[in-house]
């Protein structure tokens, strides 16, 4: 009982090591991920995302910060969607 239980620990740390930036401080669930209880980070980068957002569809989609440039923020645009938008 007890060396299904170890095994199954060593598994998990294995898989939440695999996923982990050593940078991030704050981690999501990531919305495509192949299960729950997988994470990705989701810092926020600096700055604020536009009242008014436009329909921009040639900007990269996201679902978080991280999945943009340093200098962009994940934004919901106008057309429905999030996309990497310049702050």
């Amino acid at each position: 009982m007890h060396r299904g239980l170890c095994v199954l620990a060593v598994v998990m740390v294995a898989v939440c090591v695999g996923h982990v930036d050593g940078t991030c401080t704050t981690f999501c669930t990531h919305p495509l991920g192949p299960e729950e209880g997988y994470y990705i980070c989701c810092d926020r980068h600096p700055g604020k995302c536009p009242a008014e957002p436009e329909c921009d569809t040639f900007s990269d989609p996201c679902h978080y910060d991280p999945d943009c440039q340093p200098h962009q923020k994940c934004c919901r645009n106008s057309c429905g969607g999030n996309r990497c938008t310049n702050v």
